[in-house]
């Protein structure tokens, strides 16, 4: 079964932010990465345990995957059969901290 997806609004804010800066790039990498972006978010609504578990805070369990050069956070709600995406980042930018 199938978890659903959600985005939280700090990270459909980045998301926008990546696509906007790789459409002003080259448009042609805007759709390999978005690509794997879709993919991986479909990959991980399946098989959520299979991802690594990035920071645990207050009970809560920030877990992340790789998709292209972005690592996409994300927590599991399994009370509700959901998945919350909680940050997107490039491999280089600094790590997201979830302790705010």
């Amino acid at each position: 079964m199938s978890l659903e997806v959600r985005w939280s609004p700090r990270a459909g804010e980045e998301l926008t932010r990546i696509v906007t800066y790789l459409d002003s790039q080259d448009p042609s990498w805007t759709d390999a990465v978005t690509s794997a972006i879709s993919e991986k978010l479909e990959f991980i609504s399946e098989t959520p345990y299979l991802s690594s578990i990035y920071q645990s805070v207050m009970g809560t369990e920030f877990r992340e995957v790789l998709a292209a050069n972005y690592r996409i956070f994300f927590t599991i709600d399994e009370r509700r059969q959901r998945i919350r995406i909680e940050a997107i980042r490039h491999v280089r930018q600094q790590d997201p901290d979830f302790t705010e």
